[in-house]
């Protein structure tokens, strides 16, 4: 009896057809072979591409088809709920409407002595997990508990680069929703999320699109530097972020607080577990892997700060080379990995099964000091923008 699906301690069992033709009957071993043989048409391959920024504009243009963002929407102009002192910047609330009938809020840390004739630098930031803007902004939740993030301190991004002289906007994780107490709670009978899907409007798609749409709303401030616009996600929402900056061109760089590898692969190797409706865009993998996606971000400086899977990492570094920009494409591994001899999988093929903990050791990944690293983000960012780090 083979089970579909698997705890992340123990590798999944391996099922071969028994068939000369290889045929499986039961749509999971027919999806699990089709994806293992699967070259998507838009993957990045140096041995293929000759026109870099050709293919960057196919990719980008397939991700827009794919995310089904609103057309001929023009979003609303963003209200103030509120502001209030904090030391050294102040803290806005701000209601925001990135699609119809949506609503959304976010926060804005301004630093003292930015406006329209000093305008900073701006960073988005996105939590992981389903982490808030609150714990962003380094404020208390929103229910009055502690929060459950591990690494509070650490992870309050929008804290950090506000006190490093950076306009920040915290965005909460998922489509950062904030129900209104005016609105009664959904019918238990009715499953939105796969009637999202169903509609086009899958997790990933959204999470995408406010993220997309809030980027639009940060670079217009007045006291916004639109050339020194940046990203920054830790876990979770480093695709999310990192696929809405390769839609636009203004943003200028990437913190990608996470490791990097290709989806597939590990999805493949560890039996298809769950992505998660967050991580779900019908379609994307018969075009692209994150990784290819990372890539078309070349030259656009980008910086990966937990590592992940060699080989993976040294495909971006050639999309870098190949766009004339191998130097802004920089990656750092946890400490537990950050030398050739502390890698032991490194240029080993991934075995046909493996445990999720096994995937993680073969991705160089140090699960328990998984948090912001603001000591290699905000230096990095610094040199990228020419900024002073302070105001």
């Amino acid at each position: 009896m083979f089970k579909k699906r698997v705890n992340s301690d123990r590798a999944p069992d391996v099922f071969h057809s028994p068939r000369p033709d290889g045929r499986c009957a039961d749509p999971f071993w027919v999806l699990q072979n089709q994806l293992r043989d699967l070259e998507p048409e838009l993957g990045f391959d140096p041995r293929k591409i000759t026109d870099m920024a050709g293919w960057r504009d196919q990719v980008r243009g397939k991700l827009r088809d794919l995310l089904a963002f609103p057309t001929g929407y023009t979003q609303p102009a963003y209200r103030c709920l509120w502001s209030q002192r904090r030391p050294g910047y102040e803290l806005q609330k701000w209601e925001a409407y990135p699609e119809p009938y949506a609503l959304s809020t976010c926060y804005l840390l301004v630093p003292d002595g930015v406006s329209e004739q000093s305008p900073a630098p701006a960073v988005l930031c996105a939590p992981g997990g389903a982490g808030s803007k609150e714990l962003l902004a380094g404020e208390p939740e929103r229910n009055g508990q502690p929060t459950p993030n591990r690494f509070p301190e650490r992870n309050r991004q929008a804290f950090h680069y506000v006190q490093a002289g950076y306009v920040a906007l915290a965005v909460g994780g998922g489509d950062s929703r904030e129900a209104s107490s005016e609105e009664p709670p959904p019918p238990e009978s009715g499953d939105g999320l796969w009637n999202q899907v169903w509609a086009g409007c899958a997790g990933e798609r959204n999470a995408v699109l406010y993220k997309y749409q809030m980027l639009q709303w940060l670079k217009t401030l007045p006291f916004v530097d639109p050339a020194r616009l940046a990203v920054s996600a830790h876990s979770m929402s480093t695709t999310h972020v990192m696929m809405a900056a390769l839609l636009d061109p203004a943003v200028g760089a990437v913190v990608y607080n996470d490791y990097v590898c290709n989806w597939r692969k590990r999805q493949v190797a560890t039996g298809l577990p769950s992505l998660g409706l967050i991580h779900l865009l019908p379609g994307m993998a018969r075009y692209f892997d994150y990784v290819d996606l990372i890539a078309a971000m070349a030259p656009r400086p980008f910086l990966v700060t937990e590592g992940g899977r060699t080989e993976d990492l040294q495909l971006v570094k050639e999309a870098y080379r190949l766009a004339g920009a191998e130097a802004s494409f920089q990656f750092h591994y946890y400490p537990k990995y950050d030398s050739p001899e502390k890698r032991q999988y490194d240029n080993v093929p991934l075995p046909d099964s493996m445990s999720t903990y096994q995937f993680l050791e073969y991705a160089n990944v140090d699960a328990p000091n998984h948090y912001f690293k603001r000591e290699l983000a905000i230096p990095w960012l610094n040199r990228v923008f020419n900024h002073n780090g302070c105001r």
